[in-house]
């Protein structure tokens, strides 16, 4: 399990010794003009090392805990072999296509993503880092650092004559598609569309500045399918997360 959280280094005497160990580049990629106000850890640690041998097949789950931070996850030259988004395995949608392979993921405040990761070569350095993601003008920075170096094992846990450890992807789900004819749906109407926008009093859901305590905007029959319209009108990427739910984009 990896957790990935933020660090606040905004009082810290010590930040820019912590962005030089996470290697935070000098210009950013984004049009935000605020300082740089906290790096990110892993399971609590600034750079920690994750052991695994040369073509070793390791089962990750990466959860980004930050409140307000976008990952945008990638491995130094290899791939992610992704079975699972948020904890649905991609089977559940597709069994004949279980995994998808991807160089990178864009991963959203408390997303998680649980991928196979092959161990590099012997002797080839690889970090597992986050890209930098343009938060747009009003956004707030989330530059490129190294979250973690991948190691060899400082003692061979597979053995000299062992075969590394073949993890299958998940594939015994039952198909949505079955219940769900998804390509029908998404030429409806929507049932119901999300509209976000701000100002400098704070943000608002259609037209209604958010409050934790607000009133339902809407309701639906559990079990069922809705098809919905989410419409950004701000100048950043929004915060926004679905709960005890899974959806298609």
């Amino acid at each position: 399990m990896i957790v990935v959280r933020g660090r606040s280094i905004e009082h810290d005497p010590n930040a820019p010794a912590l962005m030089s160990a996470v290697e935070i580049p000098a210009k950013g990629c984004g049009g935000e003009g605020e300082p740089i106000e906290e790096i990110l850890t892993v399971n609590g640690v600034v750079r920690p090392r994750i052991e695994i041998a040369p073509k070793e097949r390791q089962f990750w789950r990466i959860v980004n805990a930050s409140p307000d931070r976008y990952l945008d996850l990638q491995i130094d030259g290899q791939t992610f072999e992704i079975v699972a988004l948020d904890g649905m395995p991609l089977a559940y949608h597709e069994p004949r296509a279980p995994a998808r392979i991807a160089n990178h993921l864009l991963l959203a405040p408390a997303g998680r993503l649980e991928a196979i990761v092959t161990g590099p070569l012997r002797g080839t350095h690889r970090a597992l880092r986050t890209l930098c993601v343009d938060t747009g003008p009003d956004g707030d920075p989330n530059p490129e650092m190294v979250l973690a170096d991948l190691v060899q094992p400082s003692s061979d846990r597979l053995g000299s004559n062992s075969t590394p450890k073949r993890v299958h992807a998940i594939d015994d789900h039952r198909p949505v598609y079955k219940v769900l004819d998804i390509e029908r749906l998404e030429k409806t109407a929507p049932d119901f569309t999300v509209t976000f926008t701000e100002d400098k009093n704070g943000f608002y859901i259609n037209d209604r500045k958010f409050a934790p305590d607000a009133s339902p905007m809407t309701s639906v029959q559990v079990g069922t399918f809705q098809h919905w319209r989410i419409v950004n009108e701000t100048a950043e990427l929004p915060l926004s997360t679905f709960h005890q739910v899974h959806f298609l984009a």
